[in-house]
Parts: C-alpha cells; sequence; structure tokens
C-alpha cells in the first residue's frame, strides 16, 4: 500500500492495486507529460519503476504508461562470539548453508523478500572442542530493512567423569578429579564426578583418602576429554596385606578389619602352579605361615588374603611376595638369582657382630664384573659370586651381588670367603682362576696358569662396596 503517482509533479494519483491508471487533469493537446512516483509503496516494502512515463500529447489519450513494482529484499545476519572449534554452519530458512569459521560478523548471501518470514538455525556444531551454538533473536519477519541483529552464542561442551568401583568392603574411598571435586565412594558399582570437565581439557582421577583396610587403584586413571563423557575408570580395591617376619622359618600376614565373616590365606608357592587355600578359614586379621626349606624355588612364591562373607563370597587382596620378609625370618637365604647347581651356600662367612653375611656360590654362571652387575645371564659357566646380606633392625636383606673382576668361566670364584670383624672387609677365594701373576694387583689377563687359583679383597665404605 502507499503507492503515489504524479504527473508533471502534480496531480497526485493514490494507486491500491493492479490495473489501469488514469490522472484526473487531461493535459492539452501538444504539451509534455512526465509520470513518476511520488511515494513508493510499503507493507511489504517495493519499488516501482516507470516505463514510457515522459513525452507529449499527439492528439490522443496517452495509455502506454506502465508502472512495474516489484518487492525489496533484505540480507539477514548478525554476530557470532564464543567460537573456538570448527565445522560451524547456519542455515536461514532450512537452506543457505553458511559455514561460520571465527567469531564476528555475519550474513547469508540470499536475500528474503520483504514481508517474509527468516529463521536462522545451527545445522552442524562445532567440534575441536566440541560446542554448542544457540541462535538468539533468530526468527522473524523482514520489515523493510536488513536483518543485523541475530546473535549465536558458543560454549564448549562439557563431559562428566566417571567409571566404576569394585572390590571395596566397608568404608569407602573419597575420589579426586585434577585435585578438586572430592566423591566419596560408599559401595562397588559405577560411579560420576559431580563437575564436569571442558572438551578436550585433561582430566586426572586419583585416591584421596584410602579405605580403612584396604588400598585402592585406578586404571585408565588420566586422558583427555573427546566429544563424549569418560566412563572408563576403574577403581579396584583389595585388602591391604602386611608380611613380617616372626621367627625363623615364619612370616606373619596382618591386615585390618574391614568387616568380611572371614578371612582365607591362599599360597601360589613358585609362581607358576597356582594360588592354593592355606588352612582353615580365618576370623581374625593375622595369620603365621612356616616356611618349609626345600628344593622349590620358594623366592618366586606369592600369597593373597581373601575378604569373605557369610555365603563365602571372596574378594582377593593383591598379591604379596614374600622375599624380603623370607629374609628376615632367619635361618632361610636364598640367592637374588636362584638357579640349579649354582652351589649357593657353598661358602659362608658372618661378620663379628652378626650384621653382616657372605655367601659363596662357586658354580654361579652370569657374565657379570665388580659389583651388582646383570645377573640375568648364564654366558660364563661356573665363574661364581659372592652373595652380601646385612641386618638392620632385626630385617635382613641382601646388599650386594660380588663378582670377579675377570670374570671368567671355571675360575669358581667364592670357593671360600671370609669377612673382617666388623664386616667392611670381604676376602673371596676363586680357586680355579688361571692367571700366572704372582704378588699383589698382577697382570689378571694371564691365563697362562691353570687352576692356579686367587684372592679378592673387596672392601664396604657407607653401605657400598667396592
Amino acid at each position: 500500500t502507499g503507492l503515489v503517482l504524479q504527473n508533471n509533479n502534480a496531480d497526485d494519483l493514490d494507486i491500491t492495486a493492479n490495473g489501469d491508471f488514469t490522472f484526473a487533469a487531461a493535459t492539452a493537446d501538444g504539451s509534455g507529460y512526465n509520470v513518476t512516483v511520488l511515494t513508493q509503496p510499503t507493507g511489504p516494502s517495493q519499488t516501482c519503476t516507470v516505463n514510457s512515463g515522459s513525452g507529449t500529447v499527439g492528439g490522443a489519450n496517452v495509455t502506454d504508461v506502465t508502472v512495474v513494482c516489484s518487492t525489496n529484499a533484505y540480507t539477514i545476519g548478525g554476530t557470532v562470539s564464543g567460537l573456538t572449534g570448527t565445522g560451524l554452519v547456519l542455515q536461514n530458512n532450512s537452506t543457505d548453508d553458511l559455514d561460520i569459521t571465527v567469531d564476528g560478523d555475519f550474513t547469508f548471501a540470499t536475500a528474503i523478500a520483504d514481508g517474509s518470514g527468516y529463521t536462522v538455525t545451527v545445522l552442524t556444531q562445532p567440534t575441536g572442542p566440541s560446542q554448542t551454538c544457540t541462535v538468539n533473536s533468530g526468527s522473524g519477519t523482514v520489515g523493510g530493512g536488513n536483518i543485523t541483529d541475530v546473535t549465536v552464542i558458543c560454549s564448549i561442551n562439557s563431559y562428566t567423569i566417571g567409571g566404576t568401583v569394585s572390590g571395596l568392603i566397608g568404608t569407602g574411598p573419597v575420589l579426586q578429579n585434577n585435585d578438586a571435586d572430592d566423591l566419596s565412594i560408599t559401595v562397588d558399582g559405577s560411579f560420576t564426578f559431580t563437575m564436569p570437565v571442558a572438551d578436550t581439557a585433561g582430566y586426572s582421577v586419583t585416591v584421596l583418602t584410602q579405605p580403612a583396610g584396604q588400598t585402592c587403584t585406578v586404571s585408565n586413571a588420566t586422558g583427555t576429554v573427546s566429544g563424549a563423557n569418560v566412563t572408563n575408570i576403574a577403581i579396584t580395591c583389595t585388602l591391604a596385606v602386611t608380611v613380617t617376619a616372626n621367627q625363623p622359618k615364619v612370616l606373619t600376614f596382618s591386615w585390618s578389619d574391614v568387616g568380611a565373616d572371614h578371612y582365607k590365606l591362599l599360597k601360589n608357592p613358585d609362581g607358576i602352579a597356582g594360588y592354593s587355600q592355606i588352612g582353615g578359614n580365618i576370623f581374625g586379621t593375622n595369620v603365621d605361615e612356616e616356611i618349609p626349606v626345600h628344593l622349590q624355588d620358594w623366592v618366586n612364591a606369592s600369597y593373597i588374603v581373601q575378604s569373605c562373607d557369610a555365603f563365602d563370597i571372596c574378594v582377593d587382596s593383591a598379591p604379596v611376595t614374600a622375599t624380603s620378609a623370607m629374609l628376615g625370618a632367619i635361618g632361610y637365604f636364598k640367592a637374588s638369582n636362584t638357579e640349579s647347581y649354582d652351589r649357593f651356600g657353598y661358602s659362608v662367612s658372618l661378620s663379628g657382630d652378626g650384621n653382616t653375611m657372605a655367601v659363596g656360590a662357586w658354580e654361579e654362571d652370569s657374565s657379570a664384573t665388580g659389583i651388582n652387575g646383570n645377573q640375568t645371564n648364564n654366558n660364563t659357566l661356573q665363574s661364581g659370586a659372592v652373595y652380601v646380606f646385612v641386618r638392620s633392625g632385626g630385617t635382613w636383606s641382601q646388599q650386594a651381588y660380588v663378582k670377579a673382576s675377570n670374570n671368567e668361566s671355571l675360575d669358581w670364584f667364592g670357593s671360600s670367603v671370609a669377612l673382617s670383624g666388623d664386616g667392611n672387609t670381604l676376602a673371596v677365594g676363586a680357586a680355579g682362576e688361571d692367571s700366572a701373576a704372582t704378588g699383589i694387583n698382577g697382570n689378571m689377563a694371564d691365563n697362562s696358569a691353570s687352576q692356579a687359583g686367587a684372592v679378592y679383597i673387596f672392601v664396604r665404605s657407607g653401605g657400598t662396596w667396592t
């Protein structure tokens, strides 16, 4: 509505519909005429153009003036903020896809006719990080001007961190994520931290407080959020078992009461045979186990304690090895690299104060030299070795693994050993050593005197042997 035409800047003529029109005032023959648009129509906004609108009256009515009107079109746009990811695509009226790569102004390519509706939506949300973009003032009707007030606000998506707890008995642990967001666990099953973590940010789950009598460990504890909730964190809780040397050949296993109906001690004697129960059910929180002395490789033994309910449904502790405690149970010592026919114990010497012991194994086979070398190979047959043990606070532990500096096969290093009274000087005989050297520190590389024999002296200072 509102279209007004003029002829010769006068004779205003309101036009309300398509069709023929005639100005009210006639124009004299031979006079000029000039039809123009005084007022363009609105609602919708249009632009009307006059064709053949001027000339000279030539003896007849002028009827060939045409006025062609077209509806105006306007652009649709606005601003984007908060965008950090990639791949954001907007649409208007479910078409006219527009890729957005940065914050700032945007405008759709296709203009919309005045009076027509527009609806701006998100076709594809950004990723890397994952975001959710929300359109505000995104729909309406074009009203005679470009639309510039559509806002698209993007925020990084956050995801929950969680997983499962197993093996929990009694009072539960307190977990943390990223050193915060404390979460108390009371039963086995799934858990989820309260505070979500933004996409592409890191998470780190730890145990802030261990449950009474148990130790909980975390698997899949750290990582980076990647567009989805994290659900694979595993908390495994086991009974905390300690093992100590009690008396000769006896180990004592102890643990805290976690409210179980009863407990069981199981043993895997050689690391291969598997676990089997020792004795009957235990209704206290400790039990003694006598260490058998036989040819079985007992230093590879491990133990577990099971916490069981009244229905004999049990949860295993983590395996406990007893090597250190066995050394503390005076009366039974084994080499750290026990193997058949090493002859460990062929020679033994104890210091005057009883706190240092040297044990020879004259047929031990490793190619190591000096102190604490690689004892895992068998490349030097019957070269021999000496093991030094020390006692502190009533507990024995291995201090040194000693080999000859010129280690060779069939030297039988360790065929004899002797310690000084204070245990700081060690003499080692090698009855099969072959050098032709004489005296002190001669040429030990010479092997021209078969089985001549040698003695090596080692000294200890500050707990270190040389």
